[in-house]
C-alpha cells in the first residue's frame, strides 16, 4: 500500500510540475513572440537590402552604356533568381516577403503584407522608407513625396510623410476610420462641427448634419441632405452638393471649391455662399440657381456653367462672376473693381456701380466695358 501511495504522491508532484512548466514556456513564447517576428522581419530586410543593392549596381554600369536605366531586369548584366526559382526578367520581381518594382531612377521593395516598403535611389545611393512609424523604418531616411506617389501609396501633406494604407494616414491624422456599414472612409458621417484633414469626408445624409465643417485641402465635405454641410469653412477643401441647399452659406477660401457638379441634383447649391480669393464656385450642368445669391470677394470668382448659375451674386473689387451657360450672372451686383464675363448670350445683367465693368462678346449694351482687348476669358 505504501508503494502504491509514493507513486501516486510521485506522479501529482511531477503533473503539477509539469503544468507550472508548460504554463511558464506558453507564456514566454507569448512573450517573446513579437521579438521574434521582428527578428524575423529584419533578416527579411537584410536580405532585400542586399539584393537591392545588386540591382542599384548594375543599373548604376548599363547607366554609364546607355545614359539611362534598364527598364528590365533582364536587360541588367545581372543574374537573380525569384522565390520560385525563376530569374528576374521583366520590371517586378517577388522574393522572399517583398515584391521589387523597377522605378524611375531606383527600386521599390514592398513587403508582402503591405506594412512597409523600402526605396532605393540609384543616383544618390541612398534608402528611404515608410511608412516612419515603422519599427523598420526607425533609423531609414523618410521616403519623399514623389517617391511614395509613383509607389502608388498615400502622401500626407500635413504630417509630411507617407503611408502604405489609407486607414493607417487617417488615423494618424487623427481622424476616425469609418467602417461599420457599406460606407468604408475617413473622416465622419453626420457629426458637425468637425476638422475635415486630406483624404477624409464628412458625409451627411440627414439635414445639417455635417453643418459647422472646417474642410481642409484634399478633403470633402460630401452633401447629401438638405443643408448638410451648411456654413463649413472650406480651408482648400471640396463642398459637394448632392442635393438642394446642400452647401448653403459656406465660405470658400483659397485653393477650395464649392461644387455643384450635373452628377448631382444640387439645385440651390451653394446657394449663398462667401467666395474669397483663390476659391470657386462652380455650377455645372442643369442645376439651376447653383452658387445664386454668392459674394464674390477679391480674387474669388463663381463660374456659372449651369443655367441660371451664379445669379443674384453681389461682386466686390477684384471678384469676377464668369457666365458660361444661358441667364448666368443675371440680376447680379458689380461693385467697383468687379467683373463680369459673358461668354454666352443673355447674361451678366444687374447693376454696375462706377468702376465695374463687363468683359466679352455677350455684354449687355448698356453695360461699362472693360478695357482689356487681349484678353479672351479673364482680364
Amino acid at each position: 500500500m505504501k508503494y502504491k501511495e509514493y507513486l501516486i504522491r510521485f506522479l501529482v508532484f511531477i503533473t503539477n510540475k509539469l503544468v507550472i512548466i508548460t504554463a511558464v514556456i506558453i507564456a514566454a513564447l507569448i512573450l517573446l513572440y513579437p521579438v521574434c517576428i521582428k527578428v524575423l522581419e529584419r533578416m527579411s530586410m537584410s536580405s532585400a537590402h542586399d539584393i537591392m543593392q545588386r540591382i542599384a549596381l548594375a543599373q548604376t554600369n548599363y547607366e554609364i552604356s546607355n545614359t539611362s536605366y534598364a527598364n528590365d531586369f533582364k536587360d541588367l548584366d545581372l543574374k537573380l533568381k525569384d522565390k520560385y526559382g525563376k530569374y528576374f526578367e521583366d520590371d517586378s520581381a517577388q522574393i522572399n516577403g517583398f515584391s521589387l518594382i523597377m522605378a524611375n531612377r531606383g527600386i521599390l521593395a514592398i513587403q508582402d503584407k503591405n506594412d512597409y516598403f523600402v526605396y532605393y535611389d540609384y543616383k544618390n545611393s541612398s534608402f528611404s522608407c515608410a511608412p516612419r512609424e515603422h519599427y523598420i523604418c526607425k533609423n531609414i531616411a523618410p521616403v519623399s513625396k514623389d517617391i511614395c506617389e509613383e509607389a502608388g501609396m498615400f502622401w500626407s501633406t500635413r504630417n509630411n510623410s507617407c503611408y502604405t494604407r489609407e486607414r493607417e494616414m487617417c488615423l494618424a491624422l487623427g481622424m476616425p476610420w469609418n467602417s461599420k456599414d457599406s460606407d468604408i472612409f475617413c473622416g465622419y458621417k453626420n457629426i458637425p462641427g468637425k476638422k475635415i484633414y486630406e483624404g477624409a469626408s464628412c458625409i451627411s445624409t440627414i439635414p445639417s448634419g455635417c453643418r459647422h465643417s472646417m474642410v481642409y485641402d484634399g478633403a470633402s465635405c460630401e452633401g447629401k441632405s438638405s443643408f448638410g454641410c451648411m456654413q463649413s469653412n472650406l480651408q482648400g477643401g471640396i463642398c459637394a452638393a448632392h442635393t438642394e441647399t446642400a452647401c448653403h452659406s459656406v465660405q470658400i477660401n483659397n485653393g477650395a471649391t464649392c461644387l455643384v457638379n450635373d452628377d448631382y441634383s444640387g439645385n440651390y447649391g451653394c446657394q449663398n455662399a462667401t467666395i474669397n480669393k483663390g476659391g470657386v464656385c462652380l455650377a455645372n450642368g442643369s442645376n439651376t440657381l447653383a452658387c445664386n445669391k454668392a459674394t464674390v470677394n477679391n480674387g474669388g470668382i463663381c463660374r456659372g456653367y449651369a443655367n441660371k448659375s451664379c445669379n443674384q451674386a453681389t461682386v466686390m473689387s477684384g471678384g469676377i462672376c464668369e457666365a458660361n451657360a444661358k441667364e448666368a450672372c443675371q440680376d447680379i451686383t458689380i461693385k467697383k473693381g468687379g467683373k463680369c464675363i459673358a461668354n454666352v448670350p443673355q447674361t451678366c445683367e444687374g447693376t454696375y456701380e462706377e468702376g465695374a465693368c463687363c468683359h466679352g462678346d455677350y455684354c449687355p449694351i448698356d453695360t461699362p466695358k472693360c478695357n482689356c482687348p487681349n484678353f479672351t476669358k479673364i482680364c
